[in-house]
């Protein structure tokens, strides 16, 4: 997932201007979910991904060192799936 969504790759949304950001987020969550992962896998890695690129901040550590607000989206993608998608 790294190779299609992290910073700059083909489903970072953001490159297409700062408003894409939420969305990006969102549908990172939704395509997590879709392949098996579990929400939390999911969003440490997208806190491994904010880490790598030097954009984390401290104040950040209770969310995998990733934007809380991020970690909201791809919540909020993983219930969409749910919703969609049963068990």
């Amino acid at each position: 997932m790294i190779d299609k969504y992290g910073s700059g790759k083909e489903k970072d949304y953001k490159k297409l201007g700062s408003n894409y950001e939420r969305f990006g987020n969102f549908n990172f969550g939704t395509a997590a979910n879709a392949l098996g992962l579990f929400e939390e896998e999911a969003k440490a890695g997208a806190g491994v991904v904010q880490v790598r690129s030097g954009t984390w901040k401290a104040k950040w550590a209770g969310s995998y060192f990733d934007d809380p607000k991020d970690q909201y989206d791809i919540g909020k993608g993983f219930e969409y799936y749910k919703g969609k998608n049963p068990q």
